[in-house]
């Protein structure tokens, strides 16, 4: 994909498929890039709390839908393969949000 800026092009990846999955991630739904960020919307584990601790059982907690926001460096080249994608999320170890799905 090719974005015109400006001043300048900038030659960004293609999205990420969909069954590709990190160690904190069940699967990658979606990714979007712009010149300076990437956003990436997942199913990610143990995000969602199913039941609160009682006296006899601990907290569960489920996987859930969410997304994150992470700044590219400019100098740190993005891996454009799956493996190396992933393992790129794992080490930036993103700030995963809630989607609210309230609504669907």
């Amino acid at each position: 994909m090719l974005v015109h800026g400006t001043s300048t092009s900038v030659l960004l990846p293609k999205p990420i498929p969909t069954w590709m999955t990190t160690d904190d991630s069940l699967a990658i739904e979606d990714t979007s890039f712009t010149d300076t960020h990437v956003t990436v919307t997942a199913v990610v584990d143990e995000m969602r709390l199913l039941y609160r601790a009682t006296r006899f059982e601990p907290e569960e907690w489920a996987p859930a839908l969410c997304t994150a926001t992470i700044e590219l460096d400019p100098e740190e080249p993005i891996p454009l393969d799956e493996d190396g994608f992933c393992a790129y999320l794992d080490h930036l170890d993103p700030q995963w949000q809630l989607v609210d799905t309230s609504d669907e």
